[in-house]
């Protein structure tokens, strides 16, 4: 869905000049053009890249096009003004096993004359051994939309979390910052 030819890194080498050299190859899928008006158009990213190293581990890494909510892997309510936000981190051994996954929530607040603010709400980080159960932590995060400071961060500790980032509470190891700001 690109009207036009983007160059992109396909592999990089890093020499530590002791004799060991590590290559990490990219790959690209579903590259968009977002077009809304002649005057509201620009490039959407890629829906997801992944990285792999020479050992075969792999990082890939979902992001949000403004196209359409790919609410299976946790996209939330996908919008132009978030295009190119991570939401989705999936880190894998060699064999495809996930070690690690990585579900972001963005969401958004109107700021008027078609201008967003753009703010991160929950980051849900689900941790495996390499097997099918998983370890699971969830922070949350309210801003002052005015002037988009951060007003709480909640760091709920363990909870039990589902594959598109939602949770439940497990415990009472929850902690709650609270900032303030001076005019």
């Amino acid at each position: 869905n690109l009207p036009f030819t983007i160059d992109t890194v396909y592999q990089i080498a890093t020499d530590d000049n002791a004799g060991t050299v590590s290559t990490d190859t990219y790959t690209y899928e579903g590259g968009r053009y977002y077009f809304n008006t002649p005057t509201d158009r620009r490039f959407a990213w890629f829906g997801a890249i992944t990285k792999a190293d020479s050992d075969g581990n792999k990082v890939k890494t979902f992001y949000h096009q403004g196209n359409a909510t790919d609410s299976t892997h946790g996209e939330y309510s996908d919008d132009s003004s978030k295009i190119g936000k991570i939401y989705r981190t999936e880190i894998l051994d060699s064999s495809g096993n996930i070690y690690q996954k990585v579900v972001n929530k963005w969401d958004k607040y109107n700021l008027g004359t078609g201008r967003d603010f753009v703010k991160l709400v929950r980051s849900t980080t689900l941790t495996y051994d390499g097997d099918s159960d998983h370890k699971d932590t969830t922070t949350e995060y309210t801003y002052d939309n005015t002037y988009g400071n951060i007003t709480t961060k909640t760091m709920w500790g363990e909870v039990t979390a589902s594959d598109d980032g939602s949770y439940t509470d497990t415990g009472s190891d929850k902690s709650v910052e609270t900032v303030s700001y001076t005019a």
